[in-house]
C-alpha cells in the first residue's frame, strides 16, 4: 500500500549501506516495493474509469478497495505471514509475484469483454482479479518490509535507512500509477473503453514475471528465526529498550494504540484517494485526466 514509516537515521549514511553479498537481492527485493506501489496508484484511477465505462455507481467502485484491502491485506496477511514462517523469504515471495501477475493478466479478458454488456458480471471479474492481485501484494508486503529490517549480514543499526531507501520506491510508484493512468485511460477514445487498461495490465503481470524469475534464480540469503531474535535483541539494546515483553499482548498499548492509529490513518488515505477524481469532476469541473495527474501530484 502507499505510504511509509517515518524512521529516524543516525550515523554515516556509507555505514548503514549493505554490503555487495547482499547488493543483489537488496535491489530485488527494493524492487517490490515499486510493484504494490504502482498497483495501488492504479487502484484509486479505476474507480472513477469504471463508473463511466460500467455504468456503476459510486458505491459499487468501492468493491474494488473491499477485494484489495478487505480480502488481499485483511484476511489473507495473516495467511501470508505464516507461510512465511514455515516456508521462507524466497517462497513467499515467489508466490506473492505469482498471485500478483495472474490477477494483473486476468484483467485481459475482462477488459476484452466488457462490450458485452453485461457490466455487473464484467465488473465483479475486476474485482475478484483485484483481491488475486491484493494477495499477492500481501505476501510481498510481509516478506519485503521485514526482510529488508533485518537483511543478513547488515547491522542493525542501518535497518531504518534501508527500510525508508527502499520504500522511497513505493512512493515514486504511487506518483506513475495515476499519472500513467491519466494518459492511457482517460485520454481520447480510451476515456470511453477499457482497451489500454487490458495493456497496461498484461505489461505490470509482464514485469512481475520478469522479477519472480530473476527470484527463482538469484541465491537470497534466509534468516532463522535464532538470527531474527538476535537482530531484535540488538536493535532493543540500541534503543535502550528490552526485547522482551512485561505481560500479555492485551496489554501492550503502544502497540494496539498503533494498530488504531494505522486502521484509522489507512482509511482516511483510502477514502479521500478513492473519491478524489469524483470529487474534482463535480466540484471542479475538471477533465478526468486532469484530477488524475493532481491525484499522482498529491
Amino acid at each position: 500500500m502507499a505510504g511509509g514509516t517515518v524512521t529516524h537515521v543516525s550515523g554515516n549514511i556509507l555505514d548503514h549501506l549493505p554490503p555487495r553479498s547482499v547488493l543483489g537481492p537488496f535491489a530485488l527485493v527494493t524492487s517490490l516495493f515499486f510493484l504494490w506501489g504502482f498497483a495501488y496508484g492504479l487502484l484509486d484511477v479505476l474507480n472513477a474509469h469504471f463508473q463511466e465505462v460500467l455504468h456503476i455507481t459510486k458505491l459499487q467502485s468501492t468493491g474494488l478497495q473491499v477485494a484489495y484491502f478487505g480480502i488481499g491485506y485483511f484476511a489473507f496477511s495473516p495467511l501470508a505471514g505464516e507461510i512465511l514462517r514455515r516456508k521462507g523469504y524466497k517462497f513467499t515471495i515467489i508466490m506473492g509475484l505469482c498471485f500478483y501477475s495472474t490477477g494483473a493478466i486476468l484483467f485481459w479478458p475482462c477488459a476484452k469483454f466488457s462490450a458485452t454488456g453485461n457490466h455487473g458480471a464484467i465488473f465483479g471479474g475486476f474485482v475478484i482479479c483485484t483481491a488475486v492481485i491484493a494477495c499477492g501484494l500481501a505476501a510481498l508486503e510481509t516478506s519485503a518490509n521485514s526482510y529488508i529490517t533485518v537483511l543478513p549480514g547488515c547491522k542493525p543499526e542501518g535497518a531504518a535507512f534501508r527500510l525508508q531507501f527502499s520504500q522511497s520506491f513505493n512512493g515514486i510508484a504511487s506518483f506513475a500509477g495515476p499519472f500513467i493512468a491519466s494518459k492511457y485511460f482517460f485520454s481520447g477514445s480510451n476515456a470511453n473503453n477499457l482497451n489500454n487498461v487490458q495493456w497496461v495490465y498484461l505489461a505490470v503481470a509482464g514485469m512481475g514475471v520478469i522479477i519472480a524469475t530473476a527470484f527463482a534464480f538469484i541465491k537470497l540469503p534466509e534468516t532463522s528465526e535464532a538470527e531474527l531474535a538476535e537482530q531484535s535483541r540488538r536493535s532493543a539494546a540500541l534503543a535502550g529498550t528490552n526485547d522482551r515483553t512485561a505481560g500479555p499482548f492485551y496489554k501492550q498499548y503502544r502497540v494496539l494504540f498503533g494498530f488504531a492509529a494505522q486502521f484509522l490513518y489507512v482509511g482516511a488515505q483510502v477514502n479521500v484517494a478513492t473519491f478524489f477524481i469524483n470529487y474534482v469532476f463535480e466540484t471542479l469541473a475538471w477533465p478526468k485526466a486532469k484530477a488524475s495527474n493532481f491525484l499522482s501530484y498529491s
